[in-house]
């Protein structure tokens, strides 16, 4: 499913921050740690354009946390680093 809209508001926030273009379109998406065991990961992974996220343990993060992590993630994207 796709993240709360708190969640993409964070994304575009920092996208903006970031310098990526206004036309350019990152999705957000949880899955559970089940869906991720696939990609080889736990908690989140980012592909060309598209972040998915263990729902679950991304809400026991602080907003400070979750901020860093969708940056981190981001830069993987804008750097073509995925």
């Amino acid at each position: 499913t796709y993240a709360d809209a708190h969640t993409q508001a964070m994304v575009r926030q920092i996208m903006q921050t970031m310098g990526f273009s206004d036309s350019y379109a990152v999705h957000v998406m949880y899955l559970n740690d089940r869906g991720l065991e696939e990609f080889g990961v736990e908690n989140l992974i980012a592909s060309a354009n598209t972040i998915l996220i263990d729902q679950e343990w991304f809400a026991s993060l602080s907003l400070d946390e979750q901020r860093f992590l969708l940056a981190h993630e981001l830069a993987h994207i804008y750097h073509h680093d995925v």
